[in-house]
């Protein structure tokens, strides 16, 4: 309940909407309760500098570039069929979350090679850059 109270208010005094508010503040501590913390409340400080600033959270880097382009949200979709279980898939752009560089980065983690590409296109290894993750070379997660 605290931390819904506390959210809930660093979110208003942003600004953002009642139902924008709501709706983050319900996600983000049900991620957090479900064990998917890398995207739960420790991305409260990623909104409010990202509200501040008038920024959004950047995007996977596309195949060859060195600058964020597209989103890194998963993608999802289903198609049903005449027999047999629908086709699904469940993906996302890039090979891990920014929520999972940031909880290494916390632990003094190094991140896989594949993780994160700096400013200047090189592969880094090192969480605290926090650069951008590199085009999807492989899965994420099962899908």
């Amino acid at each position: 309940a605290h931390a819904r109270a506390l959210i809930r208010a660093v979110l208003e005094r942003l600004g953002a909407s009642p139902d924008a508010v709501a709706a983050t503040v319900d996600q983000l501590v049900e991620a957090s309760l479900t064990g998917y913390d890398a995207h739960g409340i420790m991305r409260v400080t990623t909104y409010v500098k990202c509200i501040g600033q008038g920024t959004i959270i950047p995007g996977a880097v596309p195949w060859g570039g060195t600058q964020a382009f597209l989103s890194t949200n998963p993608l999802a979709a289903a198609v049903p069929r005449a027999q047999g279980p629908p086709l699904v898939i469940d993906m996302a752009t890039s090979i891990s979350s920014f929520g999972k560089v940031r909880m290494r980065a916390d632990r003094g983690q190094d991140i896989p090679p594949d993780w994160l590409i700096e400013a200047n296109g090189q592969i880094t290894q090192d969480p605290h850059t926090l650069g951008r993750p590199p085009p999807h070379q492989r899965p994420a997660a099962p899908g």
